[in-house]
């Protein structure tokens, strides 16, 4: 290793570069936390501070030459100029006569402005012979343009006074043309006014008309309408009934006879019922058994006015699902009382039936009677029989003389007398049977014929009544087909009176709503003729122009003014918006904004600039600022130190996002100072292989260096060399053919960097800048700790995101930010006086030549 003299200028603050005093880390809060209120506005302050810090020098003589600029332009073309105006009310209500009527419109004030500046107004004076020398003396080539551009009309604060107002240099020209305007406005309006309203009343008359003929057609819809539901004109001062009332009336009437009919009807029919009742109470000899009520269902569905019902009603209910919603309520009514009669009439279908089944039951019943003889009635008959007496006295007659033969013989008669007897008495008895058996035949017989006659008899009286209910029944069915088609012609005559009511309330509704319209017509037609004489809602209250001198010496002195201060301002404006776009770092709460996630380890005061010709700096302040610079420093080693997360780390790199921020300078610097403080040896190493600076600032050999260690050329005894703080080392950049990023990426420095350890307690590493290298990456991180290096009003802030996002990308965190490049009052303002004496400094602080 080469070792320099001890005349050897020390190299740590040779190079001409800003850096940055070290400060506490708890200075880095603002005391409001980021995106408040107050940040912002301090944020808002501090780019307007910052911005007139780094461009006044250049910005006040410019804003002084054109401040100059813009008063002699002033005061050159300073002349006197007269303002005419004219005055208007314009009142927020039109006066009236009889008639008030509600003016709605928010924007007619605008709309007079308007007119003022409009062609309409501007046209006519224009023609004007005195208007037009008016114009040709002012040099106006577009005179309707220049007037409407020229002319002003504006409401004078919160008043309804309109003032019109023109400005020029002539006094005679200001106060003609104002004058002029005043006057065509007037006019104008006045006639615009005056149309309008004739345009409306001729309209209204049109309407009037129109509305008079949609009345006379509602009118007369309304009386057929009404005539053809209620039977009535209402027109009518005394109307008799109409057709249609008639027939109504006459359909009302048949079906109370109808129904006067079908009670009586009903009655008869009980009546018949009750009688043919007794009939079979008193001929049937046997009663009949339950009739079902399937046979009844049975023989009620066979009724032919059930099944034309149920047609009916199927058709209706088909009908329905097809037609339209006001055509299915007409259809629903109908089908309601049809199903109701569907309901009757199958109520009495079944009584019809059941009857006819015990008719038919009874009616059997009296045919299969037998016929049973009366033979006791016989016996009697036989006994007044003459002729069976006759046989019988004989046969008594015979048994009286064969009683006494035997009584006078005692029982033993015999004799051919009594053997003649007794044959004869046997002869009488079998006559007498025969003549009595012969006749109770006969008499049988007569009483069976009988018998069957009387049977017959009764089944002819059964069939008369069974007929005579049936006549009743048809009748009474008759009655209500009958009653039913009344029903149903009334439900359609209601359906259509329902029907023809909504159409009379409809007519009725139409007949109001043009009636109302004509009568609104006519209202509005009687207010416009009555009001056109009342007072104009516009009105004149200046006949002459008002003069007034606009530029007077005092407006003059006034415009100058703030016209210079504009101009002034100009520059430090455009200075600001230039800042603005370039978002450079002012000071430590702007780094904040972009590297918050970060401490601050420390800022570092500005070295003094070198004295030259035309700046020269006294050797009192390059003292006083090179302590600040070497105590800022001092400051940022001891930080290092004292904090707990970097009190053990041995290698740091120091980065920055591009090239000029400081990163070299800082890395010397900081290298000098850990061997100052820590009294331990120190290795700088040059690791910016593309621009390397380390071994000009420290005036060596910039080879060999690092690269050629790392391509094992050199060996590293060869390689480092010392300076005169023999504490301190420093490993130039070396010279190399091929891209770093192959030395760096390929482990080799790593290896390197750690055998470096047991030699050395502190290895600072000068990096390439993050976003211009990507062998950056690689070196931090083999280090402990790296060192995020920013510069004031050079760094910028989008930079600095990106490039502290690549460095968290390859997995490296930084341990910090250090900002550089503070003004030494500034850096004096944080940290009192504490300055170290000029003599320390000048030993250790030695500018380049």
């Amino acid at each position: 290793m080469s070792h320099p003299t001890d005349n050897d200028p020390d190299p740590i603050l040779a190079s001409g570069q800003t850096l940055i005093a070290a400060k506490p880390a708890d200075s880095w809060d603002s005391g409001a936390p980021a995106g408040t209120p107050a940040e912002a506005s301090h944020s808002i302050f501090a780019e307007v501070f910052h911005s007139i810090r780094r461009w006044w020098k250049l910005a006040a003589p410019i804003g002084v030459l054109l401040a100059v600029a813009a008063a002699a332009v002033l005061f050159l073309t300073f002349e006197h100029r007269y303002r005419a105006s004219c005055w208007f009310k314009i009142n927020s209500q039109r006066d009236f006569l009889v008639f008030q009527t509600q003016d709605a419109s928010e924007r007619f004030v605008d709309t007079q402005i308007e007119l003022v500046r409009s062609p309409l107004v501007l046209s006519p004076i224009v023609r004007e012979p005195q208007i037009a020398r008016h114009m040709a003396q002012l040099g106006v080539t577009d005179p309707l343009d220049w007037l409407s551009r020229n002319v002003r009309a504006r409401l004078v604060g919160e008043s309804e006074f309109l003032e019109i107002s023109f400005e020029s240099t002539s006094r005679q020209a200001a106060k003609d043309i104002v004058e002029a305007v005043a006057d065509s406005y007037v006019l104008a309006y006045k006639q615009e006014t005056d149309e309008h309203r004739q345009d409306v009343v001729k309209l209204l008359e049109e309407e009037k008309n129109r509305a008079a003929q949609q009345v006379d057609r509602r009118r007369e819809d309304v009386r057929l309408q009404s005539e053809l539901a209620l039977g009535t004109n209402p027109f009518a001062l005394k109307a008799g009934p109409t057709p249609e009332a008639a027939r109504a009336a006459r359909r009302t009437a048949r079906i109370g006879s109808i129904e006067q009919s079908l009670m009586q009807m009903n009655f008869e029919l009980g009546s018949a019922r009750s009688a043919f009742s007794d009939f079979i109470d008193r001929y049937a000899q046997s009663a009949i058994g339950e009739i079902s009520n399937e046979s009844v269902d049975a023989a009620a569905s066979k009724d032919p006015w059930l099944a034309k019902l149920d047609q009916r009603l199927t058709e209706l209910r088909s009908k329905r699902e097809s037609a339209e919603k006001s055509e299915r309520t007409k259809l629903d009514r109908t089908i309601q009382s049809l199903e109701d009669e569907l309901k009757s009439a199958r109520a009495r279908a079944r009584e019809n039936a059941a009857e006819d089944l015990k008719i038919a039951a009874w009616r059997a019943s009296i045919e299969s009677q037998s016929v049973e003889l009366d033979q006791s009635l016989i016996d009697e008959r036989l006994d007044l029989d003459a002729g069976v007496r006759s046989a019988e006295a004989r046969v008594e007659a015979l048994q009286d003389r064969i009683a006494e033969m035997d009584a006078m013989f005692k029982g033993k008669g015999s004799g051919e007398n009594y053997r003649r007897l007794t044959a004869a008495l046997a002869d009488a008895q079998e006559e007498a049977a025969e003549v009595r058996e012969g006749l109770a035949s006969l008499m049988r017989r007569e009483q069976s014929r009988s018998q069957r006659l009387l049977r017959n008899a009764v089944l002819e009286r059964f069939d008369e009544r069974v007929a005579s209910l049936h006549r009743m029944r048809a009748f009474r069915e008759q009655y209500y087909a009958a009653l039913s088609e009344l029903d149903t012609d009334l439900l359609d005559a209601e359906n259509q009176r329902r029907m023809l009511t909504l159409d009379l309330e409809f007519a009725k509704r139409e007949l109001e709503r043009e009636e109302d319209v004509h009568q609104r017509i006519a209202d509005r037609l009687l207010a416009l003729r009555t009001e056109e004489r009342a007072p104009s809602r516009v009105s004149r209250k200046t006949e002459e122009a008002l003069i007034v001198n606009t530029m007077t010496r005092a407006s003059l002195i006034r415009k100058t003014g703030m016209a210079s201060a504009a101009a002034f301002l100009l520059p430090f404006g455009l200075a600001l918006l230039w800042d603005m776009s370039h978002k450079r770092v002012g000071d430590h709460r702007h780094l904040r904004r972009s590297s918050q996630r970060y401490p601050l380890l420390g800022e570092i005061s500005r070295l003094p600039a070198t004295p030259s010709l035309f700046a020269p700096v006294s050797i009192k302040k390059q003292d006083r600022d090179h302590g600040f610079f070497q105590d800022s420093v001092l400051n940022l080693a001891a930080q290092i130190a004292a904090n707990d997360d970097l009190a053990a780390a041995q290698v740091f790199t120091v980065t920055s996002a591009v090239g000029g921020e400081g990163k070299s300078t800082l890395s010397a610097n900081l290298a000098k100072c850990l061997a100052m403080t820590h009294g331990e040896r120190v290795l700088l190493i040059d690791g910016d292989l593309r621009a390397p600076s380390i071994a000009e600032m420290f005036e060596m050999s910039a080879t060999p260096g690092l690269a050629e260690v790392l391509a094992e050329e050199f060996s590293m005894d060869k390689a480092i060399h010392r300076t005169a703080d023999r504490h301190v080392f420093v490993l130039p950049a070396g010279e190399t053919s091929g891209a770093p990023y192959t030395l760096i990426a390929n482990g080799t420095m790593k290896r390197f960097v750690d055998g470096l350890r047991k030699h050395f307690r502190y290895i600072i590493i000068d990096t390439p800048p993050v976003l211009s290298a990507g062998e950056t990456l690689a070196m931090t991180k083999m280090a402990d700790a790296t060192l995020y290096c920013a510069m004031r009003d050079v760094s910028n802030m989008d930079e600095i995101n990106e490039a502290l996002l690549r460095l968290e990308s390859s997995g490296c965190k930084p341990a910090g930010v250090v900002l550089n490049g503070v003004p030494a009052n500034r850096y004096r303002g944080s940290y009192g006086r504490q300055i170290p004496t000029p003599g320390s400094v000048r030993e250790a602080a030695v500018a380049k030549a």
